[in-house]
């Protein structure tokens, strides 16, 4: 087994589990196109928290056209909106959001991007 050092985080100050890792890792292998609209998906939710079967929806017919597996898509996605929330909790600055999410594994680009839909959808509404 491989041990990493894991930085501290700004959203909990406890070490996230393993699994939370292997989510973002999985999220961190989304195309471009696929992760944006992922990401479209999530905050929607989030600003709208009550539209749950819309969410389900939302998903399903993305796994479908991504021909991805819903279970997996199910992990990343709890995991996913697991942070954001703790994240919200924090009232996290754009850029301790940005940092969580690239040691959580997501590629720079990919982590502004989140910080930048974040904060334009909820944040700053």
């Amino acid at each position: 087994r491989v041990f990493l050092l894991r930085m501290a985080f700004h959203f909990t100050s406890e070490t996230p589990d393993d699994q939370l890792y292997t989510d973002f890792g999985n999220l961190a292998k989304f195309p471009e196109d696929a992760f944006s609209q992922l990401v479209t998906i999530v905050v929607s939710f989030l600003v709208e928290p009550y539209q749950s079967s819309k969410l389900l929806t939302r998903l399903s017919e993305f796994a479908s056209e991504q021909g991805i597996n819903q279970g997996g898509l199910k992990n990343v996605v709890r995991s996913f909106l697991a942070f954001l929330k703790a994240a919200l909790r924090k009232n996290l600055s754009p850029p301790h959001l940005q940092e969580d999410l690239q040691q959580l594994g997501l590629p720079s680009e990919k982590a502004a991007y989140v910080a930048a839909q974040v904060c334009r959808s909820l944040l700053f509404r």
